[in-house]
């Protein structure tokens, strides 16, 4: 099972070194409050490029980050304690005199700090001389095509048709030149590949459109790569302009609009993410380019993206939006039989059916989960063989690792708030203004005195960041609408929380990890008792 990676702590030690510099103005104890911030400082990029990287398998570096945690949030206590200190010395001496902050302590944090700082040293030379580090998000190499991989599609065939239909059948609008977006939303392993990859082959589709192209985007934010692939997939000249990272964005657009010129033409851009390294202009702007040269194309021409973020359904400006949400039982049951037995699934044993009813119920609607856990019976009718499946820390596991990516992409500020959302009981709905509440009193924004915005208006945007994201569902009630965690993202939210929630439910054995501290203080883990 992936290990869970604690909290983003980059985040929290921007903000204790500023609050420690703002307060390291000329008493006794400013040197060890500003040597405390250097050190700070010092380890902070290692901590964001651990965390970007989301080195979950790495057990020495998720301990590391649990021994920077904790030392972070003994600072800030101490840093507390040293201002209420000062606080209560002004009450009762009536003056502006301050407390000396015990200097002992401060040392001593800014030894224990560069001690975790040189650990991390060598465990990131380690990484790199493995061939594993480097910051950013840790990038799996996924290609797709568009050659069918999957004989059927299960629990899909209305979304199919309806995407079809908008392809081929719905009107353009004629005052618009930009080619109209069908978009295909969904968490990871809901099928959107397989989707398009169905819709894309359509017999159909094939006799609409006079030209196709499809390009996994991935992570790819380059206008220029983005363009050579298209151009590649069109099937053009393979001359030297494609090659290259040097090759002149204008010469490929100037080549991509004369391919397209009065084609009817279908463009799948699968799997596309919001680069988050970009603000959501530079995003737009990015897709304004690439998309740009197509505007010469037939009228009829279509463009299908699937992706993750309904964010970016919205700065590609779909024209129309198809959310594929987890599969009935049933379906991922025929998917589960598909893999297992292929055409061989009708005469199965009624004993078999029953297990295999329910471990296809542990993959919790995800049709890639249920698709795995067949591929593990693969040929295989034994009842022995398929009870072995009844675990559903197998199933866990494989919905763990196809969502992971989509958790690590966040900023880290976003992770926290996210992970936090695990004190949640399955199901259960929430009020907007009552979570972002809860941020705000545990300290989980980051206010910048750049932007100058409260923190419960910043930590509203956290929230829409998130629901634009994917990563909350919506529900209506008495007219009021309530956001909820379906059963695949509570699941992660619960991964990613690990080291630092714990909630309590009647009958459970109450054992606290030793990473979940029972003292309320600032960077402490929480504990909900329900």
């Amino acid at each position: 099972m992936p290990a869970a990676v604690p909290w983003p702590v980059s985040q929290e030690i921007s903000s204790l070194a500023e609050r420690l510099l703002a307060h390291a103005d000329g008493d006794d104890g400013a040197t060890g409050m500003r040597g405390l911030a250097d050190a700070l400082l010092r380890i902070q990029p290692v901590a964001c490029g651990i965390e970007r990287r989301g080195d979950a398998g790495q057990r020495d570096l998720t301990d590391w980050l649990l021994q920077l945690k904790d030392a972070v949030a003994e600072a800030d206590d101490l840093l507390d304690e040293l201002l209420r200190s000062r606080c209560s010395r002004r009450f009762h001496l009536g003056c502006v005199a301050r407390c000396k902050p015990s200097s002992r302590e401060l040392k001593r944090l800014v030894g224990r700090i560069d001690r975790i700082h040189d650990v991390s040293e060598r465990l990131v030379d380690a990484a790199e001389e493995a061939g594993e580090a480097g910051c950013g998000v840790r990038s799996p190499n996924r290609v797709t095509g568009s050659v069918l991989t999957e004989r059927k599609v299960f629990g899909r065939e209305k979304e199919c048709s309806e995407i079809i239909s908008r392809l081929v059948d719905c009107p353009e609008n004629i005052c618009s030149s930009a080619l109209p977006v069908v978009a295909i939303v969904g968490h990871g392993g809901m099928g959107k590949t397989t989707v398009a990859q169905f819709v894309y082959t359509d017999e159909r589709i094939e006799q609409h459109f006079d030209l196709t192209a499809w390009v996994c985007v991935w992570d790819k934010s380059d206008a220029v790569e983005l363009t050579r692939d298209i151009l590649h997939s069109i099937g053009g000249p393979d001359d030297t302009v494609y090659g290259g990272n040097s090759a002149n964005l204008e010469i490929l657009q100037d080549k991509l609009e004369v391919s397209v010129r009065s084609k009817r033409f279908l463009l799948v851009l699968d799997d596309v993410w919001n680069d988050e390294g970009k603000t959501e202009l530079e995003n737009k702007d990015l897709w304004r380019k690439v998309l740009a040269p197509l505007r010469s194309a037939a009228r009829g021409s279509k463009i299908l993206v699937t992706t993750r973020m309904k964010l970016v359904a919205q700065y590609l400006n779909s024209t129309h939006v198809v959310s594929l949400d987890v599969l009935g039982s049933s379906d991922c049951w025929l998917l589960l039989k598909e893999a297992a037995l292929g055409g061989g699934s009708e005469d199965i044993p009624p004993d078999l059916q029953e297990i295999g009813r329910t471990v296809a119920a542990n993959a919790k609607g995800s049709p890639l989960v249920a698709k795995a856990l067949g591929q593990m019976l693969r040929n295989t009718r034994s009842t022995w063989g398929w009870r072995t499946l009844l675990d559903a820390e197998i199933s866990h596991n494989i919905i763990i690792s196809s969502l992971q990516h989509s958790y690590q992409h966040l900023p880290g500020h976003l992770q926290q708030c996210f992970a936090y959302c695990s004190i949640f009981p399955r199901g259960y709905r929430f009020q907007q203004d009552k979570l972002v509440k809860m941020w705000v009193a545990l300290g989980f924004i980051q206010i910048s005195r750049k932007e100058g915005k409260k923190e419960y208006n910043l930590a509203q945007e956290y929230f829409h960041d998130l629901l634009s994201r994917s990563f909350f569902c919506t529900a209506s009630k008495d007219n009021q609408t309530l956001y909820f965690l379906n059963n695949l993202m509570h699941d992660l939210a619960q991964h990613a929380s690990a080291h630092d929630c714990i909630k309590i439910d009647e009958g459970m054995p109450s054992v606290i990890p030793p990473t979940i501290c029972t003292e309320w203080g600032a960077g402490y883990a929480y504990i909900v008792i329900s």
